[in-house]
């Protein structure tokens, strides 16, 4: 109540688009297939049992059909104005329940019936599909949450960006934090500030720190987390309680879009005297990556912003573009910036190897405009270009980027891409 019910008005309101989906249609669909189209069935056969013995006078059958009907025709009926994840996932589970009281005898009616139209066989076979189907549909959900154990093996099958990481990688995390915080603080104790809250989580819960603080504005509103890191003072406002502390904080690059970041690291080069980056960690081939940056103090006079603060680079390939087939001679043409820090030069990338440095610098004012740019010091000089003799490269799939080297001497790669190479060859 102090707190005008934020969780609930998260839950049944904010969450919620209110906006015709038209994948919300597809509610009875998931429905059958989480909980397996077999028992799904049996499910529906069991209302209409329900259903019946409740015209015949029978109070238990009467009391759980309503029970079951409510609950299910709440969430089909909202299913295409509400979160999906809540009301066609997780919500309707109540609704089954009440039926699992009735299922054994629509089992045995369904057997009863099959056993007529058939014969003992075909019926044995029917009824036993159900937990059959139902229990290879768990095994299958069990390994594909158990692969987060096996990333890199499985990755040499499936490739990279497939496998979920949520739950990897922790404890890796965890040990590389802490050699930081051994290499960069070593007679003080900072405290740690993170993009997103499931980062927060994971430090505390490694007992790294106990002094953790977020400046999640998304992910912890959409789970519905914001509240609670409100009420223990561990949100952004919480840390003008910490001024003059040095800091540690941890970006999660692989859930951040480069705009997000760029976004991100302002606000934070708002809050301290400087930033600096110290360390990053790549797990699973770049699936799941960590930048950590250094802040000696904490301050309060948002006027006062670090400088320069270690935005990220952005670039563009003009061309070539994806799936481009090149032969001869070929420019290799685009953009590059990194504002308060400026790229020193480009470098071209083909299949993992340094093909050459770009000649970086050409005058390009459309950029400056259209990207906004602002305190990139090359600004409008951010073009950059190279020619390449295809005919040097093997025929065939070859995988094209740009290394971007800043004036603080960071390397990023940008801008992969599968290309073709088709030269003629003289034999």
């Amino acid at each position: 109540m102090n707190n005008e019910l934020s969780s609930a008005g998260f839950y049944f309101v904010d969450r919620h688009p209110w906006e015709f989906e038209l994948a919300g249609l597809l509610h009875v669909f998931k429905q059958a297939g989480l909980s397996t189209p077999p028992l799904y069935a049996v499910f529906l056969f069991t209302i209409f049992i329900l259903y019946k013995k409740s015209k015949e006078g029978n109070l238990s059958a009467a009391l759980l059909f309503s029970m079951a009907v409510t609950n299910l025709s709440v969430y089909l009926v909202l299913a295409p104005w509400t979160d999906a994840t809540s009301t066609s996932i997780h919500w309707p589970l109540s609704g089954y329940m009440p039926l699992l009281v009735f299922s054994p005898l629509a089992i045995r009616e369904t057997y009863s019936w099959a056993e007529t139209k058939w014969n003992n066989l075909v019926a044995t076979r029917i009824i036993a599909a159900i937990p059959v189907i139902g229990f290879t549909g768990t095994v299958i959900v069990f390994l594909g949450v158990g692969s987060q154990a096996f990333q890199l093996p499985l990755q040499s099958i499936v490739g990279t960006g497939v496998l979920s990481n949520k739950m990897a990688g922790w404890d890796e995390f965890a040990a590389h934090t802490k050699s930081v915080l051994i290499a960069q603080f070593e007679s003080d104790s900072p405290i740690i500030v993170t993009d997103n809250y499931y980062t927060a989580a994971q430090v505390e819960f490694a007992r790294i720190s106990q002094e953790v603080y977020t400046l999640d504005r998304d992910k912890a509103v959409r789970d519905g987390r914001i509240t609670q890191y409100e009420l223990w003072n561990k949100d952004e406002a919480g840390m003008e309680f910490q001024n003059d502390r040095p800091v540690l904080y941890i970006n999660e690059d692989s859930t951040l879009t480069v705009s997000d970041k760029h976004d991100l690291l302002a606000l934070m080069c708002r809050r301290v005297d400087q930033l600096n980056l110290v360390d990053e960690l790549s797990l699973y081939n770049g699936d799941k990556a960590f930048s950590f940056y250094r802040a000696n103090r904490l301050i309060s006079e948002a006027s006062n912003r670090a400088q320069p603060c270690p935005f990220p680079p952005r670039a563009w390939i003009d061309f070539p573009a994806e799936n481009d087939v090149l032969s001869g001679v070929v420019n290799v043409s685009g953009w590059a910036y990194n504002e308060d820090i400026g790229i020193d030069s480009v470098e071209l990338i083909i299949d993992g190897a340094v093909v050459g440095r770009t000649n970086y610098g050409m005058s390009r004012p459309d950029v400056v405009t259209a990207m906004d740019i602002r305190t990139d010091p090359n600004a409008p000089s951010l073009g950059f270009n190279i020619e390449v003799d295809s005919s040097t490269i093997a025929n065939g799939r070859a995988e094209l980027a740009i290394d971007l080297i800043n004036r603080q001497g960071n390397r990023t790669r940008y801008g992969q891409r599968l290309i073709r190479i088709l030269n003629e060859r003289e034999f």
